[in-house]
């Protein structure tokens, strides 16, 4: 860990990303409450699009970037909206596990892409180096 200081970073920025996701939880269920799953909802969405959509060149936009994911709540969203919609029992059942099975899916390929483009950076940076030095040396 303390020869690849690019892992500390990315663990802090993980660590803050988590920590938004934690203090919106609360306040997603107030507006849920206040405004309705609809408001609710096109709020997370706008939100997920926002902080996607932002480019960060330092270390502080970076972290301004990941400030929209406090609203990031779909998940939970969407749980109200199918606890609201479906009969309680088998259809209630399905839904759940259709949704907890999209979920899962996507967190395993958002692992593999954020490791594959970490090794992609890694590599061509070396790469690169390797060339302006032999360009220049």
């Amino acid at each position: 860990l303390h020869r690849r200081p690019q892992l500390k970073q990315l663990r802090l920025i993980q660590t803050f990303f988590g920590a938004m996701q934690m203090i919106g939880g609360p306040i997603y269920g107030y507006l849920i409450r206040q405004l309705g799953i609809q408001k609710a909802l096109v709020i997370c969405y706008s939100c997920t699009a926002t902080s996607s959509l932002l480019i960060f060149t330092d270390k502080v936009s970076l972290y301004v970037s990941i400030l929209p994911s406090i609203f990031m709540h779909g998940q939970q969203g969407h749980q109200t909206l199918l606890s609201a919609f479906t009969m309680p029992g088998k259809e209630r059942t399905n839904a759940f596990g259709r949704m907890g099975i999209t979920f899962g899916e996507h967190i395993l390929q958002l692992n593999y892409y954020i490791s594959q483009t970490i090794r992609l950076i890694e590599t061509t940076v070396v790469l690169f180096l390797q060339f302006i030095t032999h360009i220049y040396g």
